[in-house]
């Protein structure tokens, strides 16, 4: 098995090596910083920042619905999977060689959208391209046919052992680097509260156990793994805050609700999430780059307990007072926090989008407006499908804050500190910003 992916990876580092020799080479770059790169961009380039897509197959021509995001539209971010047939686990090329083109050919699609000239050199901002891959095979690993197979965080939770952690982060930042993807939409940090085996809501194996502390400290070994493997070219983003663990149900497809008060939440849920954002100079690569804000109902950020909040990820007043609390708010000035999948099944049953359609604007505006910087149109439509239903409702979407950005200032202000928090994580991966850099 070892053999088998030392020659895959080699393979891939072989063609895309070549690729890279093909690259203009930047001669003396200046390494541009954010407000260079926000005075060069249009109001387009700076909504397409907030967005994230999916899109279906593996064709990024110039033809394709993809290429029409990434270039008129300059999307900033995507997330592929196997589900979208982005991601072929079966065939006779190796996964790995057949990400790495699409990765290589997203980002071609973001260049030809977005070239700039700054201080003689040729740079445009790259996409984030990201994925799920907790471990533990399908269907929470979208990456698997010549990958190495990763234990469930469970598994690792079960060692106590935060060199273990830190190892299976390593490997996992190493071959999503390699291949082009520099978003992880994980580690999952979920405190486990009560086991509900096979039941509604159960996590299973997603999450490393049920103490608050220990499940900190395997995530942050965690996460610094995946920045050391990847050598600083993937991004982390910890997932579900504020915690799904007590909520009784799954958070891909129904609303959580947490009953706990304040001094509660602090002390349980919210302990893994104010660990991996915690800074420490001696061990900088341990802090998470990003939270996945979950759908989630809390009591906890209300002042009074007879309300739940919306679910955080459309809730402004509610993920304001989690972001405001001393835990997090001075991660929150430069972290990225990014929505949970805005077309969800959870989304849907809690707006009754079935009876009364989809608010396709709504959950983009109020989730923009709740402090989310990447807003992920994923599954975003009543039936999914993305020919006649959800590329319009993305189209739609976006034209419509292109418009916003026009008129209302706050809308802009919001749109723009999100952009450069964006900005600044990207420069993070790629300091130039050269397509040298960014191809694979």
């Amino acid at each position: 098995m070892i053999r088998h992916l030392v020659s895959v990876f080699a393979r891939v580092a072989l063609v895309c090596g070549v690729m890279g020799l093909l690259l203009p080479q930047p001669a003396g770059a200046q390494e541009p910083d954010v407000e260079q790169l926000m005075a060069l961009m249009s109001v387009e380039e700076r909504v397409g920042q907030v967005f994230m897509v999916d899109f279906e197959g593996t064709d990024t021509s110039a033809e394709s619905s993809i290429a029409k995001l990434l270039v008129d539209y300059k999307v900033g971010s995507v997330v592929i999977s196997e589900s979208r047939g982005n991601i072929l686990n079966h065939g006779e090329e190796a996964t790995a060689l057949q990400v790495a083109r699409l990765t290589n050919g997203l980002q071609a699609l973001a260049r030809m959208g977005g070239l700039k000239e700054l201080g003689g050199t040729e740079v445009f901002v790259p996409l984030f391209v990201a994925v799920r891959q907790e471990g533990n095979g399908y269907p929470y690993s979208e990456l698997r046919n010549g990958f190495t197979p990763v234990l469930s965080n469970m598994a690792v939770g079960a060692s106590w052992s935060e060199d273990n952690a830190r190892a299976m982060g390593a490997i996992v930042g190493q071959e999503l680097a390699a291949v082009g993807v520099n978003m992880l939409l994980g580690p999952v940090v979920d405190v486990l509260e009560t086991p509900r085996s096979g039941e509604r809501g159960d996590l299973g194996v997603r999450v490393f156990g049920g103490s608050p502390y220990w499940v900190g400290r395997l995530a942050r070994a965690y996460i610094a793994g995946v920045h050391d493997g990847s050598d600083g070219r993937v991004v982390t983003v910890a997932k579900h805050f504020p915690g799904h663990g007590g909520s009784g149900r799954d958070p891909d497809s129904e609303v959580g609700t947490i009953a706990k008060t304040l001094e509660e939440i602090r002390t349980q849920d919210l302990v893994p999430f104010s660990a991996v954002t915690r800074y420490d100079a001696a061990e900088p690569e341990a802090t998470t780059d990003g939270l996945l804000v979950g759908h989630i109902r809390s009591q906890a950020f209300q002042e009074g307990m007879q309300f739940f909040t919306d679910p955080l990820t459309l809730d402004e007043r509610g993920l304001a007072a989690a972001m405001a609390l001393p835990e997090f708010s001075t991660w929150q000035a430069n972290g990225l926090l990014v929505a949970d999948y805005l077309g969800s099944e959870a989304i849907k049953e809690h707006l009754n989008a079935s009876r009364a359609g989809f608010p396709h604007f709504r959950i983009a505006r109020e989730a923009l407006m709740a402090g989310n910087d990447i807003l992920p149109l994923v599954q975003f439509s009543l039936t999914d499908d993305w020919d006649t239903d959800t590329y319009p409702r993305i189209v739609e979407t976006i034209q419509y804050f292109q418009e916003r950005y026009r008129y209302d200032s706050g809308f802009q202000a919001l749109i723009d500190e999100s952009v450069r928090k964006i900005l600044q994580a990207k420069l993070g991966l790629y300091g130039g910003l050269s397509t040298r850099q960014v191809m694979v």
